[in-house]
């Protein structure tokens, strides 16, 4: 993969970038994050030298190339609603995703990351959460069509011992898909790479990203950037969360790639009120917000909605601790909710949100007739609610 952002000889490991002025290559070593950002040849090193009057052709060259790209060479979410919503994807820019614990993060993510590698787009994931065997069955059943959730769950199983016959080929498919990716994957012909350190610091995060860079990956996804840790030059905590998230946008800009990092609320934020899931999140939920929104080009926020025509003395009961499983009573079934934090490129879209169908584990567009009831009752509509 050649350009203006460098290339990676796989003969021997080390970078080859292009010079700033006449685009000759230039070899930059290993340890690019020890350089510049921007390269020069011998006969133009002189420019490497701050030159306040080469910034602007040189940026307007790069803004050329990026205006001369076609729209289907940008990452896209593969949703629809989501698209319309959030926009591309765009390279050297960084995107956060934010949901309370067990609000469908990991299934919404795993989806993307399939659909992603159907599109050849070869993503580069670190599941710091999520151990690799759960993403690996999400992908796959997302391929197949099987709800992930019956086959983490052991439902899939239970009814194939049961005699169910379209469990067994099911399960038979299942089989199948796994030996075929995983005879790829020998042959080093995998279409995905999973970063195979189990808890990351900042030093393996980096490291991780210059090994992403190496293998021409498309996208960068971390699920979720709250397990990273500090390192020896940061300690833990806000220090630490900052120099990660600024290591994040270093090398979205560096490399010119996309990264998405998803991102866990803070439960304490809200108050523990336990229907803050139904609600749609707010930025002061994020966890350590600060270095993210300095560093976002856009923050979601995923959340399951309420109804809005749940009995006040239920509310109160849930509260209180009076109330069991009662899920199914105030939310509105098979329907996730997606709010635009911010958008860096789209300011009309903020505090918007649209739906999106989830059933099983498996996120889809909702009918326009759904959509629109679902929209109406969120904005205190009363309609006929046929979901």
């Amino acid at each position: 993969m050649s350009g203006e952002y460098g290339t990676v000889p796989a003969s021997h490991g080390t970078f080859v970038e292009f010079c700033a002025h006449c685009n000759a290559q230039v070899d930059v070593g290993r340890n690019v994050w020890a350089q510049g950002k921007r390269w020069y040849c011998r006969d133009h090193d002189q420019l490497a030298e701050r030159d306040p009057q080469f910034i602007v052709p040189e940026a307007l060259r790069a803004a050329r190339l990026q205006l001369a790209e076609h729209s289907s060479t940008f990452v896209r979410w593969t949703l629809p609603p989501l698209h319309d919503m959030l926009g591309f994807l765009m390279r050297g820019t960084v995107t956060y995703g934010c949901a309370l614990p067990s609000n469908g993060k990991t299934s919404f993510i795993g989806q993307q990351i399939t659909d992603w590698d159907a599109q050849g787009l070869r993503p580069w994931i670190m599941p710091t959460e999520s151990r690799p065997k759960g993403l690996m069955v999400r992908i796959i059943c997302r391929r197949l069509g099987i709800p992930a959730d019956d086959a983490l769950s052991g439902r899939l199983r239970e009814r194939m011992d049961a005699g169910d016959l379209q469990a067994a080929e099911d399960h038979k498919a299942l089989e199948r898909a796994y030996r075929t990716m995983e005879e790829s994957a020998y042959e080093r012909d995998a279409t995905l790479a999973i970063e195979p350190a189990p808890h990351l610091t900042r030093t393996t995060f980096r490291e991780s990203l210059m090994a992403a860079k190496q293998w021409e990956a498309g996208i960068v996804v971390v699920d979720h950037c709250d397990h990273i840790r500090g390192d020896q030059t940061t300690g833990h905590g806000y220090q630490a969360s900052e120099a990660i998230q600024h290591d994040a946008l270093e090398f979205a800009n560096l490399f010119d790639l996309p990264v998405l990092m998803m991102s866990q609320l803070n439960r304490s934020k809200t108050e523990n009120d336990v229907l803050a899931i139904y609600r749609p999140p707010l930025v002061s939920w994020i966890w350590m917000p600060g270095p993210k929104e300095q560093n976002a080009t856009t923050i979601f926020g995923l959340f399951r909605p309420m109804r809005r025509d749940v009995d006040e003395g239920l509310v109160k009961d849930i509260r209180a601790g009076r109330a069991q499983n009662y899920g199914k009573q105030i939310s509105i079934p098979h329907c996730m909710g997606v709010l635009d934090m911010k958008s860096r490129y789209a300011g009309e879209t903020r505090d918007r949100v649209t739906y999106l169908e989830y059933v099983r584990g498996t996120l889809g567009t909702l009918p326009d007739a759904v959509r629109r009831e679902i929209e109406g009752d969120q904005h205190g509509i009363r309609l006929s609610h046929p979901y």
